[in-house]
């Protein structure tokens, strides 16, 4: 008969103390971001608090260096950053461009990617840039791969560099633009 009770005193006071304890849940509402946290070892009974480390005392303020402004590069249409005088492929869609100075020249590298077959790709850069007067100094032309080096003058380059992903079968087209950066008067 005593276990009979314990039985059914467990029965009645074991749901009691759940829902006592699922009451009293933390709601990430209550949570102060700005309240410094506590860290508790578990091998001792304190609790420590976490303290931000200490901020360095500030240095007297060395001299910066002379910085050029940065000047776009001539080629660089401001309206729509497309290169002047070698112009992207029709349809192609632009996935990342980079412009600024890199070993002594002002640069633009773009990089888009087209569906259409490396045969009138390769075709449409040929006309273009026969038609913007480059010299063509090397040049590759293959069912994965085409690639042209080109030079105008002393100082204009470029390159233009066609590849087949081998997946998709889409065609990742590489432009690169520069000039030599004016030598500042010395």
């Amino acid at each position: 008969m005593k276990s009979e009770l314990r039985v059914i005193a467990l029965l009645i006071t074991a749901p009691i103390l759940m829902s006592a304890a699922c009451r009293n849940k933390p709601a990430y509402s209550e949570i102060d971001a700005n309240k410094t946290a506590k860290v508790e070892n578990s091998n001792s009974g304190e609790q420590a608090s976490v303290t931000p480390p200490p901020q360095p005392t500030p240095s007297p303020v060395a001299p910066q260096p002379q910085t050029r402004q940065f000047k776009p590069p001539t080629f660089l249409d401001p309206t729509d950053g497309s290169i002047k005088d070698l112009p992207s492929y029709p349809g192609a869609r632009k996935t990342n461009q980079i412009i600024g100075p890199a070993e002594g020249t002002n640069a633009v590298t773009t990089v888009y990617t087209s569906a259409d077959s490396m045969d009138k790709i390769a075709a449409f850069f040929e006309r273009v840039i026969k038609s913007n007067k480059w010299v063509v100094s090397n040049k590759l032309i293959d069912p994965d791969v085409s690639e042209w080096v080109l030079k105008k003058g002393e100082d204009d380059n470029a390159k233009v560099s066609v590849n087949k992903d081998s997946k998709t079968g889409h065609m990742t087209i590489f432009m690169v633009r520069s000039e030599k950066l004016e030598q500042p008067p010395k």
